[in-house]
C-alpha cells in the first residue's frame, strides 16, 4: 500500500489517450488503490473493460446538467476521510476540486498535468487557475518537465513493461514508416505526408488512430500523389498497435507539442527505432541518443532523418533505448509516485 489513504483516480472521459493509459497503468502497479472514475464515456477502451462512470455521456443540455451535479453530489458524499483524488488533465482537475469542497472531509486533490496548461480548453484553464487561487489542491504534479513550470513537481510517465501485453506482438505483420497519433492539428502528420512525397516510391507510411483531420489528411495524401502509400487503419487495440511498433522500420511522432507521449514510451519498450520533431518534450528522447530529430514543420529534414537509419544508426539508437528503459522503468516510476504518496500522508498527519 503506497499511503494509509484511499487514492482515487478522475479521468474527464473514457477514450484511448495517453492520460488514460497512465491511469490504466497506476491502478495495475497498485499505486492506486480505490479505482478510476470516468466523468463519461466518449469511447471504449481495452484498458477499461468495465469502467466506472460518472454519467453515460457528457451533459449536451440543462436536464443533462442538473443530472451530473446531483451525481457529482452523491460521489461527493461517498468519499472518506482523507481521501486522495488524482485528477488527470483540465475538466478531470476542476471536477475533482469541486469534490473536494464539497466533501469537506479533508479530501486532498492532486492535479496531474498531461498537457501544458495553455493548451487546456479556456473554462478548464480558468477553472484551474481558480481552484489553485482558492486552495483546492493538495498537490501539483506534471507528466513531463516539458510542460512543468519552474520548480514544479515532476513525476514522468514510465516506459511500460511488455510483459504485461495481452499477447500477440510477435505476430504483427511488417510496416515502414508507422505513426500512432490523433489525427490533430498538433501533431503535425501534415508534415509526414509531405516527408513521405520527397521519398523513393518503395517507402510507406501506416497511420493508426483518427480524429477531426483525418478526412484533410486523406484529401492531403492524394493531393500529393501518395494515397497509395498513406495507410489510414483507424483505431486498433493495445496489443495490435505494440505488434506494428515491433515489426516496424520506423516509429515516427512529427508532433509541434507534446507533453510526455506514450505512444513514444510504448515504442522504446517494443525496440523500435524513433524519428521525432525536435520539440522540448522529445528530449527525454534525443538527450540519451534514443530517438533522431529533426526540425519541427520541416517536411524535407524529415524524409533525410527518415533515410539516415542505417546500420550505424540503428545500434547507436538501441543503446539510448536501454539508457531510456533504465531511468523510466515502471519499478523506477512506481517508486516515486509511491514515495509522493506516503509524504503527502505525513504532511496531512502532520497538520493534524
Amino acid at each position: 500500500m503506497p499511503s494509509n489513504s484511499r487514492v482515487t483516480q478522475v479521468v474527464t472521459q473514457l477514450e484511448p489517450a495517453g492520460a488514460q493509459s497512465i491511469a490504466a497503468w497506476l491502478e495495475a502497479s497498485g499505486v492506486v488503490n480505490s479505482g478510476t472514475l470516468f466523468l463519461y464515456e466518449k469511447a471504449q477502451s481495452d484498458l477499461f473493460p468495465d469502467p466506472k462512470l460518472l454519467l453515460e455521456t457528457r451533459p449536451k443540455n440543462p436536464a443533462g446538467a442538473l443530472k451530473m451535479v446531483r451525481a457529482t453530489s452523491r460521489w461527493a458524499k461517498s468519499c472518506s476521510e482523507g481521501e486522495v483524488l488524482l485528477a488527470h488533465t483540465h475538466y478531470a482537475i476542476v471536477f475533482a476540486a469541486l469534490v473536494g469542497r464539497l466533501a469537506r472531509k479533508g479530501v486532498k486533490t492532486v492535479a496531474v498535468h498531461h498537457w501544458p496548461e495553455d493548451r487546456y480548453p479556456r473554462g478548464a484553464r480558468a477553472g484551474v487557475r481558480l481552484a489553485r487561487r482558492l486552495g483546492c489542491f493538495a498537490a501539483e504534479i506534471y507528466c513531463s518537465a516539458a510542460v512543468a513550470p519552474r520548480g514544479a513537481k515532476v513525476i514522468p510517465n514510465p516506459v511500460p513493461n511488455t510483459d504485461r501485453a495481452l499477447g500477440g506482438v510477435a505476430d504483427g505483420h511488417p510496416v515502414d514508416i508507422l505513426v500512432v497519433a490523433r489525427h490533430a492539428e498538433e501533431k503535425a502528420l501534415d508534415t509526414a505526408l509531405r516527408a513521405l512525397a520527397l521519398l523513393p516510391d518503395d517507402r510507406t507510411i501506416t497511420f493508426v488512430g483518427g480524429g477531426p483531420d483525418t478526412d484533410e489528411l486523406k484529401a492531403l495524401a492524394k493531393g500529393l500523389g501518395v494515397s497509395d502509400r498513406a495507410h489510414f487503419v483507424g483505431r486498433m487495440d493495445n496489443d495490435a498497435v505494440r505488434a506494428l511498433m515491433a515489426n516496424c522500420t520506423a516509429f515516427l511522432l512529427p508532433s509541434r507539442w507534446e507533453a510526455m507521449p506514450v505512444s513514444l514510451l510504448e515504442a522504446v519498450a517494443m525496440d523500435a527505432d524513433i524519428v521525432v520533431s525536435n520539440i522540448a518534450a522529445h528530449d527525454f528522447l534525443t538527450d540519451e541518443g534514443a530517438a533522431v530529430a529533426f526540425e519541427v514543420d520541416r517536411a524535407e529534414l524529415l524524409a533525410r532523418a527518415l533515410e539516415s537509419l542505417d546500420a550505424t544508426t540503428r545500434e547507436s539508437l538501441a543503446r539510448g533505448r536501454v539508457a531510456v528503459r533504465s531511468s523510466l522503468s515502471e519499478v523506477a516510476v512506481a517508486r516515486k509516485w509511491q514515495s509522493f504518496l506516503r509524504d503527502l500522508d505525513a504532511d496531512e498527519r502532520g497538520c493534524a
